[in-house]
């Protein structure tokens, strides 16, 4: 005896293309969730900035413009006072701040940019003695000399490597100059970790997001197909009715 089957209808467009509707629903689901972490990496990215640039206005207001005033921007500066003085503040912030990388005075000298000073000891790869020429500066790095506001670089690549860098302008208080720049510089690939550490819940709610509309796409397809093969066969309708009725 031939038994009883409740195929598909294939006559009906949502049971038909179940699977195109499936594959659009994901799409659509993917599509609001690149959005939503989009959005929020953008908005976590903002928080960490504004963090770095804080901490480096604080620092820059502990230069004194009078001994930067005092530089030439050349080895005649490494015996100087101020030049030592400068050296061991800038070494401090990268030894007691594990985010950032490097921390550096750059100023502007026959219409090029010169590294004043930097926090790395004289027997480091990366040391930069004062008066070299920083050839890879990008051009926004002037914006600091021709504003006198702060400058923040999402990722610049040197020699040095890639790095993440907030630009403080200092000013002379009495000429209203800026005699020079501060900078701070963070590993772009670091920088980018600690923004993804600070997604994980929203990573969580994305996942969360594709698994509810799979489960709710499922849900609705299994009982609109119940439906549909009910029409079809009047004794499964009279079953599901009465499932239905002892279940009140």
């Amino acid at each position: 005896m031939k038994k009883s089957s409740t195929t598909i209808p294939e006559d009906n467009f949502i049971l038909k293309h179940r699977k195109l509707l499936m594959l659009i629903i994901i799409i659509i689901s993917i599509l609001l969730c690149g959005l939503y972490l989009r959005s929020s990496w953008n908005d976590h990215q903002e928080k960490q900035m504004q963090s770095a640039v804080t901490l480096a206005q604080s620092l820059a207001s502990q230069i004194s413009p009078q001994d930067i005033s005092e530089l030439k921007g050349s080895r005649e500066d490494l015996e100087k006072q101020e030049y030592l003085s400068i050296k061991r503040n800038l070494s401090k912030v990268v030894e007691t701040t594990s985010t950032v990388n490097f921390a550096y005075l750059f100023g502007e000298k026959k219409g090029k940019m010169i590294i004043l000073c930097d926090s790395e000891p004289t027997s480091s790869t990366s040391y930069s003695p004062p008066g070299e020429v920083f050839y890879e500066a990008p051009d926004i790095a002037w914006e600091p000399f021709l504003s006198g506001k702060t400058v923040t670089i999402d990722s610049t690549k040197d020699r040095w490597g890639t790095w993440t860098s907030v630009l403080v302008p200092i000013i002379n208080p009495e000429s209203e100059n800026v005699v020079a720049v501060f900078g701070l510089d963070y590993s772009a690939s670091l920088w980018d970790a600690r923004v993804h550490k600070q997604m994980w819940h929203d990573y969580i709610i994305a996942v969360l997001f594709m698994l509810f509309i799979i489960t709710l796409y499922r849900a609705a397809f299994h009982y609109y197909r119940t439906r549909v093969i009910s029409e079809k066969k009047p004794w499964m309708k009279y079953c599901i009715e009465a499932c239905s009725i002892s279940l009140r």
